[in-house]
């Protein structure tokens, strides 16, 4: 369309409208000219220094106009060109012109009487440069940042700066530069422009998560990462290559070892030092490590859930998909059990391999070591899913809307379905109901799968618990042999002299039989086997480990604090200090404490005790905290 059909259609369109600003093509809304129309309103307005093409802008209502080069008004005239009053707004730039940056000001908001005027202003990309106080976004994480503007000379632009993601659907920016969230992994950019006219892209790369410790693991051993240092630390049972050394028979490590490996043909160096997370599976499952870009590397374990044509699973490889035999691309999280594991997609797609759906695969009978998507039906995949957690051939999902999935054997957990029947396993992902309601649970900000119970942390602090109670590991005051139904969902109660249910609870983690929860004041109470050091009570006389109790620090003289993250395994239980220091207690199979002896010098620590650097010189520490953004693994 020519400049001169283009401007006859948008006053036409907006005489139509009674838009009084419509002759200046100033408008924004019934009256952003001074009128009194008090609505619809159109979505209109000006547009400033617009000289080549390509500019698309969106309305919020899934409707896309593409502007023309040198047009100096828009106007959206399709699909949903009124708003009533009230309603609100939020048009965005969907694609840049070639060597120009475009904004919106007033572009979002509520249509009102008297709203400001919409206006798209576009400047020309120059010799101004814009870098950005994070190099580096973390999956789902909303990240304060700053944005320094500088002339060609390197002199600071000041003013006022305005924000655009250049791609929606991978990158969250506020309009005012204050913060920016990665939906999607790679390198993607942000459009900077200045009050007086200065245009610069600002470049970011965007990664999974960092976690400096597993929330959740079957495994006899533990990992740290150290972002600082570009490396993951693993100590405790070496069996079946799970230190990743290449030696099935490698003796147990009592303190941290870096994480090394062959990848193929290259060194596996270039893969560790881009750690972000780990996943530790039972003695006889893999392991599984997660790379800054994406990818998932697996070693030890039987072969089972190697996730690759292999049946040793002494060396490290990628984890590949079974469709098209190409290694996962863009994962942000990793989790291992017994038989299953599972990886989930920045898109909010989760793979899954291992044995057939009795052992968690989630699929349809399926028998593989590839991975392939995770469905709720047939041909219906599992989506907008945003955190994972692996159990004893069963796997847990939160999604973006709180509820939780569960795949996989049902042996443990005897979870009733929908008609009140407790089936042997779920063949494909299927809601976890609320037991009064009987819909699926709602308002989960996190979840943590034990052996055989799991966890859940609401928006509002309190924990639901469900599965197995053999040991007390629901937290409801009593164990399975003294309760009528304790598989379904319910409340985990508070320490024995408060009352009520546990609240004020920040982050969760699921061990084998036991539990841990993070309390909003940095400490940190525990439930299930009484007798069991993983609980770390101390010297406390406590008879019955059916409710929670406060860990105690290590002098045993009070209740541990300045904790900022936790992490439950099969016989142990870790913290991560606000210092950066991780403690260990429990059972030292292995060497699994990591405090530089194995179990025939010290069988178990009942109190909380530093883990060892790697050389035993001092004490372990995972380095810079502020690369750590989401401690309490909250995704919602």
């Amino acid at each position: 369309m020519s400049r001169n059909n283009w401007l006859k259609t948008s006053m036409i369109l907006c005489a139509l409208l009674l838009q009084a600003a419509c002759g200046g093509g100033g408008g924004g809304g019934g009256d952003a000219g001074g009128g009194t129309v008090a609505g619809p309103f159109a979505l209109a307005g000006q547009v400033e220094g617009l000289l080549g093409s390509g500019l698309a802008v969106q309305d919020g209502l899934g409707n896309t106009l593409s502007i023309p080069g040198g047009a100096t008004s828009f106007a959206f005239n399709s699909g949903s060109p009124y708003l009533a009053t009230g309603a609100v707004f939020d048009l965005q730039v969907q694609s840049q012109p070639t060597g120009q940056v475009c904004v919106f000001t007033n572009g979002s908001g509520v249509a009102k009487v008297n709203m400001g005027a919409i206006k798209i202003n576009c400047a020309t990309v120059g010799l101004t440069t814009a870098s950005l106080s994070e190099s580096q976004l973390q999956w789902r994480v909303q990240t304060p940042i700053q944005v320094n503007l500088k002339s060609e000379a390197g002199q600071t632009i000041g003013g006022k700066l305005t924000c655009q993601s250049t791609n929606l659907e991978a990158l969250e920016v506020a309009s005012d530069c204050s913060w920016a969230k990665a939906l999607r992994l790679g390198n993607y950019t942000i459009s900077v422009l200045s009050s007086a006219g200065h245009a610069a892209n600002a470049n970011v790369s965007q990664i999974p998560q960092r976690h400096a410790l597993p929330a959740t693991s079957q495994a006899a051993n533990l990992f740290a990462v150290n972002p600082s240092q570009g490396t993951a630390l693993l100590w405790g049972s070496g069996a079946m290559g799970k230190l990743a050394q290449f030696d099935a028979n490698i003796p147990n490590s009592d303190s941290p070892k870096p994480l090394v490996g062959q990848l193929f043909v290259a060194n596996f160096n270039t893969i560790r030092l881009n750690t972000v997370s780990l996943a530790l599976g039972s003695p006889s499952a893999s392991s599984l490590a997660l790379s800054e870009a994406g990818e998932v590397v697996s070693w030890g374990g039987d072969g089972t859930t190697l996730g690759r044509t292999v049946t040793a699973g002494v060396s490290t490889g990628k984890v590949i998909t079974a469709t098209d035999n190409v290694a996962l691309k863009n994962m942000v999280q990793v989790q291992a059990g017994q038989k299953n594991a599972a990886a989930l997609r920045d898109d909010g797609r989760v793979y899954s391999w291992g044995l057939a759906n009795g052992s968690g695969q989630g699929l349809s009978g399926l028998n593989s070591v590839n991975a392939n998507v995770v469905m709720v039906g047939p041909n219906t995949p599992l989506t907008a899913v945003v955190q994972i957690s692996a159990g004893d051939n069963y796997t847990l999902a939160l999604t973006a809307s709180g509820e939780v999935y569960v795949w996989g054997s049902n042996q443990g957990l005897k979870l009733p379905n929908a008609e009140g029947s407790v089936v042997a396993q779920y063949a494909y992902a299927t809601p976890i109901n609320d037991p009064l309601t009987k819909t699926p649970l709602q308002n989960v900000v996190s979840i943590s799968a034990g052996s055989t119970h799991a966890l859940a942390l609401t928006a509002q602090g309190n924990v639901l618990a469900w599965g197995n109670n053999q040991f007390g590991q629901l937290g409801r005051g009593n164990t399975f042999s003294n309760v009528n139904s304790g598989f379904e969902p319910g409340w985990v109660k508070a320490p024995l002299l408060q009352g009520g249910n546990l609240n004020n609870i920040k982050a969760i983690a699921a061990g084998q039989n036991h539990n841990l929860a993070l309390t909003n004041n940095g400490s940190i109470v525990s439930w299930g086997p009484v007798s069991n050091p993983q609980l770390g009570w101390g010297s406390k006389t406590i008879d019955r480990g059916d409710l929670p109790s406060f860990v105690v620090n290590a002098t045993d003289t009070s209740t541990l604090a300045n904790i900022v993250a936790i992490s439950a395994t099969a016989t142990n239980s870790y913290a991560l200090t606000s210092k950066g220091e991780v403690l260990s207690w429990g059972y030292n199979y292995s060497g699994a404490l990591g405090l530089g002896v194995l179990f025939t010098e010290l069988a178990q620590a009942v109190k909380p005790q530093n883990v060892v650097s790697g050389n035993e010189s001092g004490t372990l520490s995972v380095g810079d905290m502020s690369q750590f953004k989401n401690l309490n693994q909250r995704y919602r």
